[in-house]
């Protein structure tokens, strides 16, 4: 799988774009709230930082999911049902690591990153990349 947090901007590459440009610009402030949670993390001293970028991630990711789903409305995506289920599983997840992190659990925070990581990259390049190549070809952009 490519890293495409190896770099310290945690930018896009090519392999992540679906060239639906509110989705690109959503996914890549996604990746610069990960990559603020990553150094967050390295610095560990403050908690409610913590909390907050976590907040902000879980709330803008939610945003996010809310964008998508509305284009598979709106252009009868075929495989938005198990498209939202992917978002479901996640949000449920998420949730839990942040209930984890408010109530002090023993909760790895470098596991979360890469969670995280591995998760969205996952997602935009298998599931968001069928989805934008169907958006494309109905016109979508």
């Amino acid at each position: 799988m490519q890293d495409a947090f190896a770099d310290q901007s945690a930018s896009m590459d090519e392999s992540l774009m679906v060239n639906i440009k509110e989705i690109d610009h959503q996914h890549q402030l996604l990746f610069n709230l990960i990559h603020l949670l990553e150094k967050s993390e390295q610095s560990s001293s403050n908690k409610d930082l913590t909390e907050g970028i976590v907040d902000a991630l879980i709330d803008y990711s939610f945003t996010h999911f809310l964008t998508e789903e509305r284009y598979m409305d709106r252009f009868e995506f075929p495989d938005a049902d198990f498209h939202k289920k992917q978002h479901s599983r996640y949000r449920e997840t998420v949730m839990d690591f942040k209930e984890k992190i408010k109530n002090g659990d023993d909760v790895s925070l470098d596991n979360v990153v890469v969670f995280l990581k591995r998760w969205w990259v996952n997602h935009i390049q298998i599931n968001d990349m069928e989805l934008g190549v169907f958006l494309n070809m109905a016109g979508a952009i």
